[in-house]
């Protein structure tokens, strides 16, 4: 009896056990499942942000490229656009001068005009024949010339390459005359000490390292980071091989595996105004994702602590029922410890999007707290000047397609507002209805300045304030097509100060520099809103007159502008008493595109410095002096 009482007496124990078994595999699989689907989002998430900071961290290198090298090439544009040396270089050329008399004339004046461009290692100018004249801080070989066509009017850069222990671009910069023939070139040698100095300073992930490319010659140099010098990539670089996918690209090549077994992530990202150049960065892919990684933790550790919870609270079902709410509410404050410890803000709100509770984080991000945030819409939260969020839409949006995405103003308890990534998601039920609402933003202040600060040093210039060359030939296109849709005419007036050069040499270029931000003003001063008036460099500056009611009016503004600029100016106790040239082009008689109206002035602005000065004059017509309209 012994015999058949024994497997009796233990089936309920084994049939305990095994119900304890499956109960735990499958609290196990739902862990595993759960775990996948929350954490796989999550990482792939994560990653994806770290992508986009290293794309935003390429295109931010890239800006910063562009514009040091628009700055090299308005540089050596000013070096070779100096009137009284094309002048002499032209005298050269019709053989009324010799050699000598050349260099006595222009090396004086290069000189100075190399202490204001210490960036400058050497300059080799050549006459109309290609022959050097000219050789001042070091001699450039011959063979690495970049000698520009001889129809071309504007610079050809070269790739980096090494001159006298330092990496140096060469600029070949066309001389040309006020009737745009080509009187010679200067060929300028660049140091990108200050190239590999700004492009160090931009703080990256310590698993990137930047490089700048040479797309035409293939040459990618290496920026250091430790030394901000420059060195040539090994031959076997992996951004050599995404070269061929990287020409004619407008947008950033992100985030391309690359290298010995795709270890690593390559970006590479065009210069908008310089398509030959590029900056690349190459990331450790481990490195890159360590950071993402490591934010899984905590939502991992809490995913486990609620897994070992649930089982304790099956496998003591039969326990009292406060043991089991006990277990429950440790069960949740886990969970609510990865909403309290996130370092973004996060907002759950129920279907009429109020808030029902915002994380401390929310709460330093906005300076609000938690008490005055509960029972309010999101909307209290949202600068009231955005109208997205102010409609239906918005919500609409999140509610069909489960997510929405985009930059929003934040506003703080103080009344002051901040740029922030807000990202909002639906909760829905069973039948696909939504039941909550959750906002997760982080606060983008700092890239939004950075992004500011480099279009201001981009399109404006540092003196004056005004739009730069880049920014004004910007206006100018716009204006053009604005002027082909109504019919309307349009002028451009190239102006040039008369007797500045005096003050430089007499009062120095520090007085120099704030009688022409003086003049900047009070040009400004005499134009409209709608019209723009902007520095091309030195004392060369450029209106633009959209809707002019026609020549008259134009002559009527310039003859207004030189009345104005005759009025002495106070600077550091000095009275400065200067002028101006005005050349007056008008669409569409003196040109249909930007480049034909720009030199039609500047033509014409010659034609009135040579009748004498201090007047404007049309092009190809008989120049005006001031008071005369």
């Amino acid at each position: 009896m012994s015999h058949t009482r024994m497997p009796m007496a233990g089936q309920p124990v084994r049939l305990k056990r095994h119900i304890q078994r499956i109960t735990m595999a499958g609290l196990l699989l739902t862990a595993l499942l759960v775990g996948l689907a929350t954490l796989l989002p999550m990482d792939r998430q994560l990653r994806l942000e770290t992508e986009q900071r290293s794309e935003f961290d390429t295109r931010l290198l890239a800006q910063i490229a562009d514009h040091l090298l628009e700055r090299l090439e308005s540089n050596a544009a000013h070096i070779s656009s100096r009137s009284e040396l094309r002048n002499a270089l032209a005298r050269y050329n019709r053989g009324e001068s010799d050699l000598a008399e050349l260099q006595a004339f222009s090396i004086p004046r290069l000189q100075d005009a190399l202490a204001h461009t210490p960036e400058v290692a050497a300059l080799v100018r050549l006459d109309a024949r290609g022959q050097a004249v000219v050789n001042l801080l070091g001699d450039i070989p011959a063979a690495l010339w970049p000698l520009p066509p001889a129809t071309a009017t504007t610079p050809v850069l070269s790739a980096p390459l090494q001159l006298r222990g330092q990496h140096v671009l060469l600029i070949g910069m066309p001389i040309l005359s006020r009737e745009g023939q080509r009187l010679g070139t200067d060929i300028a040698a660049f140091s990108l000490g200050q190239l590999s100095q700004r492009l160090t300073a931009v703080p990256l992930h310590p698993a990137t390292h930047s490089h700048l490319i040479h797309l035409a010659s293939g040459r990618v140099m290496h920026v250091q980071r430790e030394t901000a010098g420059l060195s040539e990539a090994p031959a076997d670089c992996p951004l050599r091989a995404l070269l061929e996918d990287a020409r004619g690209r407008q947008s950033t090549l992100s985030a391309h595996p690359a290298g010995p077994g795709q270890r690593q992530l390559a970006f590479v990202a065009p210069l908008a105004e310089h398509p030959d150049w590029a900056v690349g960065l190459l990331a450790e892919r481990d490195r890159l994702y360590a950071g993402a990684r490591h934010n899984l933790l905590w939502p991992l550790l809490g995913i486990l602590l609620l897994t070992i919870g649930g089982g304790a609270v099956t496998l003591l079902a039969i326990r009292p029922l406060s043991r089991r709410l006990t277990a429950q509410a440790q069960s949740l404050e886990l969970a609510a410890s990865v909403f309290d410890c996130s370092n973004e803000g996060v907002v759950l709100m129920d279907t009429r999007q109020r808030v029902i509770a915002i994380n401390p984080a929310g709460c330093r991000l906005t300076g609000h707290d938690a008490s005055s945030i509960v029972g309010q819409p999101l909307d209290s939260l949202v600068a009231p000047e955005d109208p997205e969020l102010h409609s239906a839409s918005l919500w609409a949006r999140a509610a069909y397609n489960g997510h929405w995405r985009g930059e929003v103003p934040i506003r703080r308890a103080d009344g002051s507002t901040f740029h922030a990534w807000l990202s909002l998601a639906a909760v829905f039920d069973e039948e696909r209805n939504p039941r909550h609402f959750a906002a997760v933003f982080a606060d983008i202040s700092a890239q939004k300045a950075e992004a500011e600060r480099i279009h201001q040093m981009a399109y404006y210039d540092r003196l004056t304030g005004l739009p730069n060359r880049a920014l004004a030939q910007d206006r100018l296109q716009q204006a053009l097509r604005k002027a082909r849709r109504s019919g309307h005419p349009l002028a451009v007036l190239f102006l040039d100060l008369d007797r500045f050069k005096p003050v430089n040499d007499t009062f120095g270029h520090a007085v120099g520099d704030r009688l022409l931000q003086a003049v900047a003003q009070r040009l400004s001063d005499g134009l409209r809103s709608s019209d723009t008036v902007a520095r091309l460099g030195g004392d060369e500056f450029l209106l633009i007159l959209e809707d002019v009611a026609g020549a008259e009016a134009a002559g009527q503004l310039a003859d207004n502008l030189l009345a104005a600029l005759q009025e002495p100016f106070r600077i550091d106790g000095h009275d400065l008493q200067i002028g101006a040239s005005i050349g007056i082009a008008l669409y569409p008689d003196d040109g249909e595109d930007a480049a034909h109206l720009a030199r039609s002035a500047d033509t014409a602005m010659y034609q009135a410095k040579e009748a004498g000065r201090n007047r404007y004059a049309f092009h190809a017509r008989q120049p005006q002096p001031a008071g005369v309209t």
